[in-house]
């Protein structure tokens, strides 16, 4: 909503409108998105993973997280993926994620018992202008032959 204000005498002469504090917040933080790269911008003091991961089972679609095990590779650098509680085992939470604020090019390697372990190559999370742009990674597992 906008305010109006009226000037002059028994309310007649310039009528101004004034935006709503929400509108300028709103305005304000997009400008500084659109601002150039010399300005400073205020980013979340947030940590963002580069790679989260969803697990499913290929034919139903179910999803799959009790006994899984995910890890990101990167060259030399491992980590394994973790829930919202920073396990990944046994658990039904997801979806899962790991390399906090690290962009780079990832090999994903996802192991659920009774599925097929199922590699991802060429993951690539970029860094944007306010930390790590998050990749959304989905895992298809089919059933293991037996």
């Amino acid at each position: 909503p906008t305010r109006v204000t009226t000037t002059g005498a028994a309310g007649y002469g310039q009528v101004m409108r004034t935006p709503s504090p929400l509108l300028l917040a709103l305005a304000t933080a997009l400008a500084a998105c659109e601002s150039s790269s010399t300005e400073s911008i205020a980013c979340p003091a947030i940590v963002k993973p580069a790679l989260v991961l969803r697990v499913l089972d290929r034919d139903t679609g179910a999803p799959l997280a009790t006994g899984t095990t995910a890890i990101a590779t990167e060259g030399a650098w491992s980590q394994p993926f973790r829930g919202p509680f920073g396990t990944v085992t046994d658990t039904l939470s997801y979806p899962f994620s790991a390399a906090d604020e690290r962009p780079g090019t990832y090999v994903v390697e996802v192991r659920t018992p009774g599925y097929a372990t199922l590699t991802i190559r060429n993951v690539t999370a970029r860094r944007g202008q306010c930390g790590v742009n998050t990749v959304q990674v989905t895992a298809r597992l089919s059933r293991a032959a037996n």
